[in-house]
């Protein structure tokens, strides 16, 4: 799993999922080993990466983006030079 959250407050829990009678399944994502093939491919637009990238910042304001993403105010952030 692609950022899984790690914090005491994550929607896992009876209500959210184990209520409603929900299964919740996965493992680590290899991103290591398909982040050279993939990268290419969804920065030149031959793969639409979805839409878990919901903030995109220029190569100066990584710094923001990461802060977004601490906040949870951004779910993925794009960098664009």
């Amino acid at each position: 799993m692609v950022r899984v959250p790690q914090y005491d407050a994550a929607p896992i829990g009876w209500e959210s999922l184990f209520g409603k009678n929900v299964t919740l399944t996965g493992g680590p994502a290899p991103v290591r080993a398909c982040i050279e093939e993939a990268l290419p491919q969804a920065l030149s637009g031959a793969v639409e990466p979805g839409l878990v990238f919901d903030r995109t910042v220029a190569l100066d304001d990584v710094a923001d983006g990461c802060r977004a993403m601490g906040a949870r105010e951004a779910l993925k952030v794009v960098v664009r030079p």
